[in-house]
């Protein structure tokens, strides 16, 4: 458009003697002078009508919509609070609440036959250890060194793990997600309820595992030296899931679930 535009133009202003007669030369070169702003304008209007034109016959769309979709199966993330508080030894036989949390996940391991699992350990950030296998034989090895020192990340936050679990399930997968998380409750950053809210929206179930006692029992910090007091936030955790729920009913309603069990 643009070029055949060009061309016309240099065709008027060549030829623009033939009708210009002497009497009204004037008025003709007034009105020759503004020509190219005319010619310029009814082009670019051209090219912009003949542009919106495509757009509109591409089809673009912009926006959500909601579309059921069948899920077969279930896809596990077990989340382990690796934080220094799981070190804790009133799980049972006086065995470490991470100890316990492994023996627990071993336990369930054996039940899951066919069902693909991820490991994400949780400090002060989350990671993603193991990527979605059927191979237990894997997930069972890293079960028997699970260590604070692991992450060397300092603080505890939950959400930060189930933010990462919830990116290890692939997007397209017609598997039921679910997040399993392994801890005593304790977080440094508040990230949890919000992480959990997000996953149960976003149609992958919750549940919360609790290890320890709910009375106080010391423990080390990471320095070796530094003694502290940490307890089960059993509570809290139902709290949390409480408010969850009540956040998010339309997709409890469809199916996903959220919850915690001691």
């Amino acid at each position: 458009a643009l070029i055949i535009t060009f061309f016309q133009y240099r065709k008027i202003v060549k030829n623009k003697s033939a009708f210009v007669s002497d009497k009204n030369k004037s008025i003709a070169a007034k009105r020759l002078s503004i020509l190219p702003k005319v010619i310029l304008t009814r082009t670019i209007c051209r090219v912009i009508a003949w542009v919106f034109l495509i757009l509109a016959y591409a089809g673009f769309s912009w926006g959500t919509y909601l579309e059921p979709v069948q899920k077969n199966g279930n896809a596990v993330s077990f989340v382990f609070d690796v934080s220094y508080s799981m070190m804790a030894n009133d799980g049972p036989d006086k065995k470490t609440r991470l100890e316990a949390a492994a023996n627990y996940a071993q336990m369930l391991l054996s039940h899951m036959k066919g069902v693909p699992v991820t490991v994400v350990l949780a400090k002060g950030e989350g990671v993603l250890v193991v990527p979605l296998t059927e191979d237990k034989v894997i997930i069972e090895t890293l079960l028997e060194s699970l260590n604070p020192k692991l992450i060397s990340a300092a603080g505890t936050s939950l959400g930060k793990g189930i933010i990462a679990a919830q990116k290890g399930f692939p997007s397209s997968s017609s598997l039921a997600n679910r997040i399993w998380v392994f801890t005593d409750g304790d977080e440094t950053d508040g990230l949890l309820e919000k992480s959990i809210l997000d996953c149960v929206r976003s149609g992958v179930s919750v549940s919360l595992i609790g290890f320890g006692s709910e009375q106080e029992i010391q423990v080390i910090a990471g320095d070796g030296k530094t003694a502290g007091y940490t307890s089960l936030k059993s509570e809290k955790m139902k709290k949390i899931v409480a408010n969850v729920e009540k956040n998010s009913s339309a997709e409890i309603k469809n199916g996903v679930t959220v919850n915690y069990i001691d």
